[in-house]
């Protein structure tokens, strides 16, 4: 690999993964149209992503919608790849700040399996 790096951390946006086959909330007709710009780049960095070969662990850190400024730090939040949480999807920016660099120091995807890891704060 270029320049030894073997492990990629991107911060996506709650907006762009899918909820069901090929819908997106960042389709829904009440988002302002350059919003949906502005999320389309991010859709754009995954499908660019998803064409790395093997020799590149990547990985999108994706937060919930709800991401709160003055909530205090939990120090934790929950995970899950390929789904969506249940529950009330917010995260406060001091919880969601820990979430790409413990990937990057304690993986817990798995090497290899490149992919979104979608968060939730805990409450």
């Amino acid at each position: 690999m270029r320049a030894g790096v073997r492990r990629l951390v991107t911060l996506g946006i709650a907006t762009t993964p899918e909820t069901a086959p090929g819908v997106r909330l960042m389709d829904a007709p009440e988002l302002p149209g350059a919003w949906r710009a502005f999320a389309q780049g991010y859709v754009n960095e995954f499908a660019l992503l998803s064409t790395a070969g093997p020799e590149l662990d990547w990985l999108m850190v994706v937060p919930p919608l709800d991401l709160s400024a003055d909530a205090a730090r939990t120090g934790g939040y929950r995970t899950a790849v390929g789904t969506v949480l249940d529950g009330p999807g917010r995260i406060g920016r001091a919880d969601l700040a820990l979430a790409p660099l413990d990937e990057l120091e304690r993986p817990r995807q798995q090497p290899g399996a490149a992919g979104r890891l979608r968060l939730d704060g805990l409450e």
